[in-house]
Formats: C-alpha cells, sequence, structure tokens
C-alpha cells in the first residue's frame, strides 16, 4: 500500500474510491455534453453557410447569364419497384433556363461539397438529371462563386441482337439472288 494511503482507515478507502470513480463519471459526461454542443453549434454554422449561399447563389446564377425560373422546386418521381410504381418526393435548389434549355441548380458550399468527386454532390445531381425535365444539371460552387454544368453520358439501352442479324442475313440473300440473277442473264 502506497505510504499516502496508510493513514486512512480501509472503511474511508472505499468511499474515496467511490468518490474518485463518480468524479471521473461526472467529468466523462461533461466532456461528453461539450463534444456534442460543439457539434451541434458546428452543425448550425455549416447549415446557416449554405443558407447565405443558396440566398447568394440566384445571383451567381444570373451573373452567368441564367435566368431563375424558381427556388426550393418540389418534385415527385415515380419510381418502378418490383413492378408498382414509387412516389419519391425531391427538391432542388434552383430551376433555371438559358437559351431555351432548362437545368436543375444545385448548389453547394465548403470544400469537398462542390466537388464532382463527392459521392454525394455526385448522386445527387444524377438523380435531379434523370428525375427532373430538364436538359441538364448545374453544380454552383459557391466558394468560388462559379457555375458549372455538369453532363452525364448516359449509357444507351442494349439493343437486341437479332434484328441487325436478320438484316444481314436479308442483304446476303438478296446479294446472292442478284449475282445469280446477274449469272445468268
Amino acid at each position: 500500500m502506497p505510504p499516502f494511503l496508510a493513514d486512512i482507515a480501509p472503511a474511508n478507502l472505499g468511499w474515496m474510491l467511490a468518490a474518485a470513480a463518480f468524479g471521473l463519471l461526472l467529468l466523462y459526461a461533461f466532456s461528453v455534453w461539450v463534444q456534442g454542443a460543439w457539434n451541434r453549434l458546428r452543425l448550425r454554422r455549416r447549415a446557416a453557410r449554405a443558407r447565405r449561399g443558396e440566398d447568394e447563389a440566384a445571383d451567381v446564377l444570373r451573373a452567368a447569364g441564367y435566368r431563375v425560373d424558381g427556388r426550393e422546386v418540389e418534385h415527385t418521381w415515380e419510381v418502378g419497384l418490383d413492378g408498382e410504381r414509387v412516389p419519391i418526393g425531391i427538391r432542388a435548389d434552383y430551376l433555371v433556363s438559358r437559351g431555351g434549355r432548362a437545368f436543375v441548380a444545385e448548389v453547394k458550399t465548403g470544400r469537398s461539397a462542390p466537388q464532382l468527386l463527392n459521392r454525394a454532390t455526385r448522386r445527387q445531381l444524377l438523380e435531379y438529371r434523370l428525375a427532373y425535365p430538364v436538359h441538364g444539371v448545374l453544380l454552383v460552387d459557391m466558394e468560388k462563386r462559379r457555375v458549372r454544368e455538369v453532363v452525364f453520358p448516359l449509357a444507351p439501352a442494349r439493343r437486341p441482337v437479332w434484328p441487325m442479324a436478320l438484316t444481314f442475313l436479308m442483304g446476303a440473300a438478296m446479294g446472292a439472288g442478284l449475282a445469280l440473277w446477274w449469272a445468268w442473264h
């Protein structure tokens, strides 16, 4: 036993250890509370920054030559699931147009969100491109105050092979028939 604990009665030692454990528990609870408060503050600041970015995005879009046709435009997209249609509600930051073409514009703030390499951003833009009846999607980077058009090359649907094979066979038969006709005449 350490010398500084030698003068303490065994009954008091138990209470002291319990008090120390309780103090550590309180310290842990306080640190969890501080971390939660810090995260809530950080999220509120991020949300406020995003709201400011969305508010300022209309000016950036207009400066790039786009006409703002709508903000926070809600849309219902029906997707098939096992033969049933499932309505999915989505909301785009802006609908804009330029030169007779309509676009969905998504506003992003921060360092990683405006990047096309950001998986969540890319998937969101692809969903908008498929769901909204528009010509394309725009990514508005509010850090650089830049509007970028994103083009998703959609893979063509696979065509059945038999029409092409049938056309080839018909052409070959016609060619053989013409060759025979030519040879007899």
